[in-house]
């Protein structure tokens, strides 16, 4: 390995002398290729699955302090019972914690362990974006959110069309290219 070069690496505490301290390149090359090799061969379970919605109203505001103000009373002590939500599906929701945080124009609504909801309001628009880990707990937050956003907006008829962005058109990799010499 004589005379391989080397990349600077400075402040490192084993540097004495208070120079750089020199890596050598195949210790780089090496790190490099491993930390290739674990980015691909580990799976992405980071991944959220996701649906949009974009409903129509010159009260959106409103409609946001309302459908946070809702949930926050859910997930409280006070209020109705969060079972009224669970649909057909009662039992998973009797195990979801709801929170929410909200302004005038911004909200969140979390529903742990599911995922969450936020919320954007417009001068004349509602946006709710949900995030889950799985097709399930999308699902399950979709239905929680449209079900509220049909009873507080009946008198103005809101309609909630949730639309799922496109998957990002992603190339399979065969991993690092190689290079003939």
């Amino acid at each position: 390995m004589a005379d391989s070069p080397a990349y600077p690496y400075t402040g490192h505490p084993a540097d004495q002398t208070g120079g750089p301290v020199r890596i050598p390149a195949w210790v780089v090359a090496a790190t490099q290729d491993l930390s290739l090799l674990l980015s691909e061969q580990t799976p992405r379970r980071n991944a959220m699955l996701t649906a949009e919605a974009r409903v129509e109203t010159t009260r959106s505001s409103r409609y946001l302090v309302q459908l946070c103000s809702h949930a926050a009373k859910i997930g409280g002590t006070h209020g109705h019972r969060p079972r009224a939500h669970g649909g057909g599906d009662a039992d998973a929701f009797r195990d979801v914690q709801v929170t929410a945080e909200w302004s005038e124009t911004h909200g969140t609504v979390t529903f742990t362990p599911w995922g969450r909801c936020t919320i954007q309001a417009t001068p004349d628009a509602l946006t709710l974006h949900v995030e889950a880990a799985d097709e399930q707990d999308v699902r399950r937050i979709q239905e929680v959110i449209t079900r509220d956003l049909d009873r507080i907006g009946r008198r103005d008829l809101l309609t909630v069309n949730w639309q799922r962005p496109e998957a990002p058109n992603v190339q399979p990799s065969n991993g690092p290219e190689a290079t003939s010499e």
